[in-house]
């Protein structure tokens, strides 16, 4: 997290709270990674949890294409 500067992680427990945060710190600021570069697998709390953190204002997301796909997203912090 951003030294100096206080945070409000969305959450309506102390739990999903601190998942968030955590979270948000193994997030870089320089580059886009994929939920699953940061632990996320199939039916995991990682992309609900990113796209709660983008609604807060705390992550930047973006779409990625490949051939004819239809995208996916890859996420930062801001």
């Amino acid at each position: 997290m951003p030294h100096g500067k206080r945070i409000s992680i969305p959450g309506k427990t102390s739990e999903l709270q601190a998942r968030r945060a955590s979270i948000l710190d193994l997030l870089p600021n320089d580059d886009f990674v994929r939920p699953m570069d940061i632990g996320g697998t199939d039916a995991s709390h990682h992309s609900g949890d990113l796209k709660a953190l983008v609604n807060a204002g705390l992550v930047e997301r973006k779409r990625f294409y490949i051939g004819l796909s239809s995208g996916h997203y890859r996420y930062r912090r801001k």
